[in-house]
């Protein structure tokens, strides 16, 4: 089954910078402090060399870039995120992605508030986004946190400034013994949108029951018009 929403990002995110005199955080002064409480991560691994995404007119076409964790391994120019820590991080802040088996999904294996990804930088001319992602749950023991929403997206331009955020609320992820796509746009300041960031706020749960996230795909492609 499908999800899509169109939701415009909420705007009202903090860009705050932070400082600190502490040597062991000079890496994170010039990084935003997400409203989740978590350090945005630094610029994508490809900065330098972003991708070119192919704007789409609004008489169709497939211009997706189609990015599958598998093998256990991040798509190209991915950054797995572990609150504060990556997996290319320094030392004391580098964190390693789990992964499902292959009978699984063989997807990136979301078990705590935190985790998530960044996407590798991109360009367009587009001024709207489309973004898919192949999804599924797992039961998980522990008791739900029911006072957040699931999942936040950051969205970033290519100076890694905050410009927008699209939220996933609670309930949204449900149940099934199959992959399930959720598709949403991404509307507001997109012609500037260079890359995004994925974080868990809270587990998925229904009743007392809470469970992992497993992320497979994450696939977006760019729109003329919004």
């Amino acid at each position: 089954s499908n999800t899509t929403s169109s939701i415009k990002p909420s705007s009202s995110t903090t860009t705050s910078k932070t400082s600190s005199t502490s040597d062991d955080d000079e890496e994170e002064y010039d990084r935003p402090m997400l409203d989740c409480g978590w350090y945005a991560m630094p610029l994508p691994k490809n900065h330098d060399n972003p991708e070119q995404l192919v704007t789409t007119l609004s008489d169709g076409g497939n211009h997706f870039s189609n990015n599958t964790f598998e093998n256990e391994e991040l798509p190209d120019g991915f950054r797995y995120a572990y609150t504060n820590s990556y997996d290319d991080g320094p030392s004391g802040k580098r964190a390693s992605p789990n992964f499902y088996s292959e009978q699984d999904g063989g997807g990136l294996k979301l078990a705590r508030a935190g985790l998530g990804f960044q996407t590798k930088q991109f360009s367009h001319t587009g001024a709207k986004l489309e973004v898919r992602f192949k999804y599924r749950i797992f039961q998980a023991s522990g008791t739900p946190d029911t006072s957040k929403d699931t999942a936040k997206i950051y969205g970033f331009d290519k100076n890694g400034d905050l410009i927008g955020s699209y939220i996933i609320e609670k309930g949204t992820f449900k149940y099934a013994t199959s992959m399930t796509e959720y598709k949403f746009y991404w509307t507001e300041n997109a012609i500037n949108l260079a890359y995004l960031e994925f974080r868990l706020l809270a587990r998925p749960y229904k009743s007392g029951q809470q469970y992992n996230l497993e992320i497979q795909t994450f696939d977006y492609t760019s729109w003329e018009r919004a």
